[in-house]
């Protein structure tokens, strides 16, 4: 039934600037907001989303994704995301296949920052 989902988040801290966003369960219009909340609560200049664990993703997830990603620029940050196919298809969907970075994996995630660290 519509609503009944429930979302958990866990951070685990890779560096001082990099953290790992694990988040299990659905997202919905109902634990949309969950999911907005421990973005914003994951401080740290890199943040990685792992989305592996979410079963059911529906467009009420985008806003919270897309409005971390502009933060995080805005602080010369970045915001790197673990998907599922089904995930990437929604996103790809609306275009942000061009904006946001996904990753098959949380190791390609880390390994694509580390990159991007000895670039930047």
């Amino acid at each position: 039934m519509w609503g009944d989902r429930t979302l958990s988040t866990s951070t685990v801290r890779v560096d001082e600037s990099v953290v790992v966003l694990r988040v299990r369960g659905g997202v919905d219009v109902a634990t949309a907001p969950v999911l907005r909340e421990a973005l914003e609560a994951a401080r740290a200049d890199v943040v990685v989303v792992d989305l592996t664990g979410v079963d059911f993703f529906t467009s009420w997830g985008i806003e919270p994704l897309v409005q971390s990603h502009d933060r995080l620029l805005d602080r010369a940050g970045a915001l790197h995301l673990v998907v599922t196919r089904q995930i990437r298809r929604v996103l790809s969907s609306v275009g942000l296949h061009h904006v946001l970075q996904m990753h098959g994996s949380a190791e390609a995630a880390l390994a694509a920052v580390a990159e991007a660290d000895e670039w930047g």
